[in-house]
């Protein structure tokens, strides 16, 4: 059962209602949680961690990396083998249905959106978002490398939702520009809901023409299927299936 409501009053006066309606008791109460709306759009990134490309030398690249993030030489080898392969967003009914409805037409019909995943749809991200998506990414891997060892491996996916938000200045990294001295700094953020630790059911999406970002990167079609086996090959190669299994 969802509710929507603007305020705690507003959220207080439904629940009301639908206790007296049966369609709530107080055992579901207790087993119930209230979450906060973001308002932007929903981004499935779909990473791939190689434990084989960690282990090897990025000449230049892993010092820079380390250099500019503070971080290990380890620790940049593994954020650079994190590879992005592909987004996709989901279609969820029957809100997509309603919201193509006119306002006042919603209004009338009174019908409570259900969130049921449906379909997955390719998308691409702005390009200057590119770098935050893997910083966060990048903290989310090393996070679990250091409390759940050996922390993921393989297909990953973070479910995110992108807003439009003010921000203190102190809080942006990489400098500002265009925004007059003392004003109000307004700039994207990704407000991760979920992780999924395998690979996300949005990756269906690229068969047979492959991940976006991977394709790019690869310089043929790359899906996340032909990136898993494309691993599992090299690991039975170098006779290092051990780094890639649990």
């Amino acid at each position: 059962c969802f509710i929507f409501a603007a305020d705690s009053h507003d959220l207080e006066e439904k629940v009301e209602r639908e206790v007296e309606a049966g369609n709530l008791d107080e055992e579901s109460l207790r087993e119930a949680r209230v979450e906060q709306i973001v308002l932007g759009p929903h981004a499935n990134f779909n990473f791939f961690f190689s434990p084989l490309n960690a282990k090897r030398e990025w000449g230049d690249i892993d010092d820079a990396y380390a250099r500019i993030y503070k971080v290990t030489l380890e620790e940049a080898r593994v954020c650079l083998a994190n590879e992005l392969l592909s987004i996709d967003e989901r279609r969820e009914t029957i809100l997509d249905g309603l919201r193509r409805l006119p306002v006042d037409v919603q209004q009338k019909i009174k019908e409570t959106p259900s969130f049921e995943v449906t379909c997955h749809l390719a998308m691409t991200l702005r390009e200057s978002l590119l770098k935050d998506v893997h910083r966060f990414a990048n903290a989310f891997l090393l996070a679990t490398r250091k409390y759940e060892p050996p922390g993921l491996i393989g297909a990953w996916c973070l479910q995110t939702l992108i807003t439009w938000s003010k921000v203190p200045g102190k809080a942006v990294e990489y400098g500002l520009y265009d925004v007059p001295e003392g004003a109000e700094v307004w700039m994207h953020v990704p407000v991760t809901q979920d992780v999924a630790v395998r690979h996300g059911g949005g990756t269906n999406v690229h068969m047979g023409v492959g991940g976006q970002y991977a394709n790019a990167k690869y310089g043929s079609r790359m899906s996340m299927g032909d990136r898993i086996a494309l691993e599992v090959k090299r690991a039975w190669m170098e006779d290092s299936l051990d780094e890639i299994v649990t």
